[in-house]
Order: structure tokens, then sequence, then C-alpha cells
């Protein structure tokens, strides 16, 4: 295991600093890593400078909230110009609408009964914006919800309290759950149109149960690989993408979905069965294929 391609830091709701990734990842031998943080590309410049350090492989990356459809889908951009203005409009968007999205989730989790304000949850962000993590946080913080029957099952022993923000996020704003809000995201489509107009190569985040005839219309549009290898997939769901990924030639990627013990126990860096540096040699080759210059 010497790879890992989909981590998270503080930067958007991981644990840990980009430096303690790279620690963690050192003493774990892990040869290259990708932090992929939700709409945000904050940590490229600071890791590129620790990928020297530390000397780890390192690709510049991120991940996209989308959807297609219906259905919400998270696209990773690999080997992105962290440089590029396209971006920069696009995730000033997509901050816009996060935030939108946040007061209309304090407003429903009100009426559930949970007391903490918008401004308290944008305090537990960190002057960063708000997500799924700042909630809890929040609440935690301002101490009005203690004995609330409704929130003391993740402050409390017991199963929910063993994860307790991915269980919060998952009773509350997971969708069909009662505070659920849904983003005002771009289309899957022009988020891959964007991963391609800043030089780099589009891949599905852990697809999971994702119809073959949205990944043949993605693949139009120019979607490369799928994260077949995913935390998320159960075994027979990684064979099965790796071998829908081989028959039409979409490059596979591999990663844990990091986000640190608090948020994800059962999630350990780089603690993915077939995640090894062959991987990374063919996003570049397809990287290097598709590349404007390489001609």
């Amino acid at each position: 295991m010497s790879i890992d391609l989909h981590i998270h830091t503080t930067y958007s709701d991981g644990q840990y600093s980009p430096r303690e990734i790279f620690s963690q990842a050192k003493s774990l031998g892990l040869t290259t890593i990708a932090i992929a943080d939700h709409n945000t590309i904050e940590a490229v410049a600071e890791s590129l400078s620790l990928s020297s350090e530390f000397k780890i492989g390192y690709l510049p990356a991120v991940e996209l909230s989308t959807y297609h459809e219906s259905a919400e889908l998270h696209l990773l951009g690999y080997c992105i110009d962290p440089a590029s203005h396209l971006l920069a409009d696009w995730l000033r968007d997509s901050d816009a609408a996060k935030i939108a999205q946040t007061r209309e989730r304090t407003r429903l989790i009100n009426e559930l009964g949970i007391d903490v304000t918008y401004d308290e949850v944008a305090t537990a962000a960190n002057g960063r914006v708000p997500n799924g993590v700042s909630f809890l946080t929040a609440i935690r913080a301002n101490g009005r919800n203690l004995a609330n029957p409704k929130v003391t099952p993740y402050l409390e022993g017991g199963a929910r309290s063993e994860s307790p923000y991915l269980h919060f996020y998952y009773d509350f704003f997971s969708k069909d759950a009662p505070a659920f809000v849904r983003l005002d995201a771009a289309s899957t489509t022009d988020a891959i149109d964007l991963v391609k107009k800043m030089g780099g190569i589009p891949v599905l985040a852990h697809p999971a149960k994702t119809p073959l005839d949205t990944i043949e219309t993605l693949m139009q549009a120019g979607l490369a690989g799928v994260e077949a290898i995913s935390t998320y997939h159960t075994p027979e769901q990684v064979a099965y993408w790796k071998g829908t990924a081989t028959d039409l030639d979409l490059i596979v990627t591999a990663g844990s979905d990091y986000h640190g013990p608090d948020i994800k126990p059962n999630v350990k860096l780089g603690g993915i069965e077939g995640n090894d540096d062959v991987l990374v040699e063919r996003l570049l080759e397809r990287l290097q294929k598709t590349s404007p210059h390489s001609s």
C-alpha cells in the first residue's frame, strides 16, 4: 500500500493539517499522496512545499461537489493548475452556494429543536466555508443542547458517539434526512469540462452504485477515470469497477477518503488493498496523452 489519492485536511472537513498528513504518510511509507479537499485548493501551495520536505510524491487535486440529473456526484480533479482563474470563479460560486445551504440547514435544525445559530456555525468553521462538521462543533461549543435528547446520542457513549460528526451529518443532512438541503451545485459535465480546461484529469469519486449509463454519459463529456479502489466499496464493488474501467478504457485510482479518526474512525490513511504506484503511473500517462502540449 504505497499511495493514497483521496485525503482531506483542515482546509475542508478533515481533522489534520497538510503537515500532519505528510508526517503520517511518511511514517506509513506512502510514496505518493493527493490532498483532495472539498471545493478548495487552499492546501496546494503548502503541500507542494511539504512534498519536497518529506520526499513524498504529491498530486495537486480537488474534490468538486456536482449534480448529474438528481444524483449528487463528487468529481476528483487531478494534476490541476491551482493558478487557474477558471477554478477561482468556480470556487467563488461554490462558496456562495454552500453558505446559502448552511443558512437553510440552520433554519431546519432550529425547527427540529436544536439550538444553534448560523453565526455559531460560521465561527466553528474557523474562517472557512461551513461544512457538515461545523454544525456539531458549534452545537457542542454553545453548551445549550447538552441535555437535548436529539443531541445527546452524539455526545455520550453509544454507537452514534463513536463517529459523532459522520453520524450527525447522515442523520440530519443526507438525502431524505429531515434537514437535507440540496446544494446549488454545477452539473458534473460542467465540472469535467472545468478540470479538463485546467489541464487536469477528471475522475469520478467512489462511484459505488452509479449506473453504467451515467458513466457512459460522463465519458462523452470527458470523464477519464473512476476511483474503483475506495473505502466506500465492498470487495465486489472494487472488482466490478476495476473490470468496468478496463472495459471502458478508464483509468483506475485509489483513495481512502481519509478525514481523521474523529471524523471517520474506520477509515485509515493509505489503508486500501491494491493502492500501488502503478495507478499513479497510469494516471500520469493519461495526463501526458491528453495534454495540449503532448504533441
